[in-house]
């Protein structure tokens, strides 16, 4: 049975979280959370002179979930679509498909006002989200939402306008997931403490 956890305010650490256990790896989300080192300072994620949009973090959990996989010395495989590449719905599903093959997949940002299975989405438009899903099955994707919504089934077709993330300023691409996770070195303690360090000195 695919464990399930969950804070929304946190769901790229608990997705994450989630992902890993089923790997056999027990990192708790809030220990993942600290080496991500999200909740230190703050950015200005929508550049605009009446309204700018700030985070009181550094707004970017895309680029702390690979940080913090090479911290803990995790070979990973990740996929995402840049701005402006041509789009081919196939292969995006036939990746996620090898990387369910070996296990549970990390998927973000979702827009969660395109997550039409939370009753609340409509007024959730642009407001970035990760859940992990764990099976495909013909058309439908499992995944575990960590908002508070566990074994949801979802049609492929529906997750693909919150996949998009067309309103999420950060994101390094459309259609973002890892996966294929793979534990290839045991930092000690100290090592896992400078490797953080040094990323949040390059941030801050």
């Amino acid at each position: 049975m695919q464990m399930y956890f969950g804070d929304v305010s946190l769901c790229y650490s608990y997705s994450l979280a989630m992902a890993l256990d089923a790997y056999g790896y027990d990192f708790k989300a809030e220990f993942l959370e600290a080496i991500m080192v999200m909740g230190n300072g703050a950015s200005i994620v929508k550049e605009d002179d009446q309204h700018p949009l700030v985070f009181f973090d550094n707004g970017m959990p895309d680029l702390s979930i690979s940080h913090s996989l090479k911290i803990l010395g995790f070979d990973y495989e990740d996929f995402y679509l840049k701005d402006g590449t041509e789009v081919d719905l196939e292969e995006v599903k036939g990746k996620l498909e090898m990387f369910l093959s070996n296990g549970p997949v990390v998927l973000g940002p979702l827009d969660m006002g395109h997550l039409t299975y939370n009753p609340n989405h409509t007024i959730l438009y642009g407001v970035d989200h990760f859940v992990t899903v764990y099976a495909l099955d013909g058309q439908y994707l499992y995944l575990h939402d960590p908002a508070g919504f566990a074994c949801m089934k979802v049609a492929f077709n529906d997750i693909l306008e919150a996949w998009k993330a067309e309103a999420i300023d950060y994101k390094r691409g459309a259609y973002s997931m890892w996966g294929n996770f793979k534990k290839v070195k045991s930092p000690s303690q100290t090592e896992i403490y400078q490797e953080t360090a040094r990323i949040m000195k390059t941030r801050y």
